[in-house]
């Protein structure tokens, strides 16, 4: 049984929990939730104050390349890792 499988149903098909408690879960992905809320509103804030510093232009076009180019390398890069992995 795959781990989308466990996931999704918290056992692993024989009736038997995976183990993983669910409030441990839950608190799991608020926090990570939390945390890349802070992050992304406090680049947001900063961005503007980079933008008058340096010329919007070359910041904007700076922030828009990265995301850009991390959605393209998250496609290579989710393909890839599973391949290597032991």
């Amino acid at each position: 049984m795959g781990p989308a499988r466990v996931a999704a149903t918290g056992t692993t098909g024989s009736g038997v929990r995976s183990g993983v408690p669910r409030r441990l879960v839950a608190a799991l992905a608020v926090t990570q939730t939390v945390g890349y809320g802070v992050l992304h509103y406090a680049f947001g804030v900063l961005l503007g104050v980079l933008a008058v510093a340096a010329g919007y232009r070359p910041v904007i076009l700076a922030v828009g390349g990265a995301c850009i180019s991390a959605g393209v390398l998250l496609f290579s890069t989710s393909r890839t890792l599973p391949r290597h992995q032991s």
